[in-house]
């Protein structure tokens, strides 16, 4: 009987020393995710804050693209207006048939 309960206090020991142990690497396991986790969180922080940023200039270029194509189309008109009034100008330009 004695000898029966020696064996079971050296396997109980056993298994509190066994359960430490893996209590110990659980508490590891969790540290480094713990630690992962926040430089996930910190990194994608710093991408939506990228994102954010280049929305921005995509919506920037957008707005100066449309402006572009507003001042492009004018400048155009004008041209076209100025070519037009030129070859106007031109076709009924009084002939000098007398150079100088």
């Amino acid at each position: 009987m004695e000898f029966e309960l020696d064996s079971l206090r050296q396997e109980n020991a056993r298994l509190i020393t066994k359960i430490s142990e893996i209590e110990s690497k659980k508490l590891e396991i969790k540290w480094v995710f713990e630690a992962r986790t926040n430089e996930l969180h910190n990194t994608i922080a710093k991408f939506t804050t990228k994102i954010g940023k280049l929305n921005a200039k995509i919506v920037e270029l957008k707005k100066n693209n449309t402006l572009l194509s507003v001042s492009e189309q004018k400048v155009l008109e004008e041209i076209s207006n100025c070519l037009l009034k030129h070859r106007y100008q031109m076709y009924y330009l009084p002939i000098n048939l007398n150079p100088l």
